[in-house]
């Protein structure tokens, strides 16, 4: 991602009409300021601090790593923005859509409480299970079942830009029957807070996961 795509991005939050906050238009100087002369250079803690917004780092597959900024907020659901203008959704660490990419999760909807937020997930005594429905395209799929089952598999110190975070390593193993599909995806979630600082995390068949690095969470009231 080169300086001028990341301003384009940013200034097409302001102008997008979809509830983005009118602050990026005000802070497009300071993102030029930011990015002045970094071309090419690898994401740093201190770079990320200098961001009045909250920041992800992600990459689908192999390909290359993007920093999304947090444009819109939806009660828990986090609008995650591109400067190509994909968009990454999450609630409390899950994905629950995309948009801009040649294959998305359009829609998610959970039967029940989400394991990996009331804890259920970490804890080896439970054998945690959720079912949730969620529309892809393209394909054509919609309420799709997605029967889900939860396994902690250790613990596992990790480092996102410098800062560290014990965290135990959540396996969820997912069937889509409709879809002939199954899947895995996993979280790392604090040991102490709960909070889910990484995921891999699949959104649609023949797609390759996302991995989601929090560099900077959102501060919810």
């Amino acid at each position: 991602m080169n300086r001028r795509e990341f301003l384009v991005g940013i200034a097409a939050l302001s102008l997008g009409g979809c509830g983005i906050s009118r602050s990026f238009d005000r802070a497009s100087d300071a993102f030029d300021f930011w990015w002045n002369g970094m071309e090419g250079v690898e994401v740093s803690r201190a770079q990320v601090a200098q961001i009045p917004y909250a920041t992800i780092l992600a990459k689908i597959g192999r390909g290359p790593q993007s920093l999304l900024v947090l444009g819109r907020i939806d009660a828990l659901d986090l609008h995650w923005i591109s400067a190509d203008r994909n968009v990454f959704v999450t609630r409390e660490g899950r994905l629950v859509k995309t948009v801009g990419l040649p294959a998305n999760l359009v829609h998610t909807r959970l039967a029940g409480p989400d394991p990996l937020t009331t804890g259920a997930a970490v804890r080896a005594s439970e054998a945690a299970g959720l079912v949730r429905y969620v529309d892809v395209m393209p394909g054509n799929y919609f309420d799709a079942g997605v029967a889900a089952r939860y396994e902690p598999v250790g613990e596992e110190r990790i480092e996102i830009l410098e800062l560290q975070y014990d965290c135990i390593v959540v396996r969820e193993r997912n069937e889509v029957p409709i879809m002939d599909w199954s899947h895995e995806n996993r979280f790392w979630i604090d040991t102490d807070s709960g909070f889910v600082w990484r995921s891999l995390q699949h959104f649609a068949p023949g797609t390759p996961p996302v991995e989601i690095n929090i560099t900077k969470p959102a501060a919810l009231a």
